[in-house]
């Protein structure tokens, strides 16, 4: 039977091949001792168009729906992609992006929202307008997901130390740039900041939901 060796940093004991491939420490304390790349700052014109998007995402959650069929793309002037999705602890999320995907490719997605957008008892929530106060309803061909909210669901390969074990299902998003689900889960009132794939997750079956705050 091999020895195990302590980690040098978290005291864990592991085999003598690991201590020796990563140092004297553990797989995850390994991973802690990583760099991690700085992010890439803006430039002011990037910083200026997105706080654009931002506004104008906005900005259409508290409009009625005659003024956001006549919103136009800042960059181009063509006409919108709107498109919210309904959320369970949040109001839900909204993304905004330019009609005319082949001259330009703006898009911005706002999450958590606080309240739901006005226009939706009269407009469909998922449009695409022309900038002149019509619209045509944009039919919604996704797969379904995989988890809805509510959802009590364990993580696959929970490796980085503030990845929880398992959580709550507390939002589902569509990735418009990849075209999959995302689910945000919460564990112990705690929303994780990262963003699951239907292959990171399985649910937990007869297992009731965690308080969420």
């Amino acid at each position: 039977m091999t020895d195990k060796t302590p980690c040098q940093d978290c005291g864990d004991l592991i085999l003598p091949r690991t201590a020796s491939d990563t140092g004297g420490v553990c797989k995850r304390c390994e991973w802690k001792r990583q760099p991690r790349p700085e992010p890439r700052e803006l430039s002011r014109r990037e910083q200026a168009i997105h706080g654009e998007w931002v506004g104008l995402a906005h900005r259409i959650c508290t409009l009625k729906p005659a003024k956001v069929l006549r919103l136009r793309c800042p960059a181009c002037k063509s006409g919108l992609r709107i498109c919210f999705t309904p959320g369970l602890k949040a109001k839900g999320s909204l993304s905004v992006g330019c009609a005319d995907v082949s001259r330009c490719q703006q898009i911005i997605h706002l999450d958590g929202l606080a309240a739901e957008p006005i226009w939706l008892d009269s407009l469909p929530p998922h449009f695409e307008t022309n900038g002149n106060g019509s619209f045509s309803e944009i039919k919604d061909t996704r797969p379904k997901p995989q988890f809805q909210t509510g959802d009590v669901v364990a993580v696959r390969q929970p490796s980085p130390p503030e990845i929880p074990s398992e959580g709550e299902v507390i939002e589902v998003l569509w990735n418009f740039t990849k075209s999959w689900w995302n689910y945000v889960i919460s564990s112990n009132g705690t929303r994780c900041l990262k963003r699951f794939r239907n292959e990171d997750i399985e649910k937990i079956a007869n297992k009731p939901s965690p308080p969420y705050q």
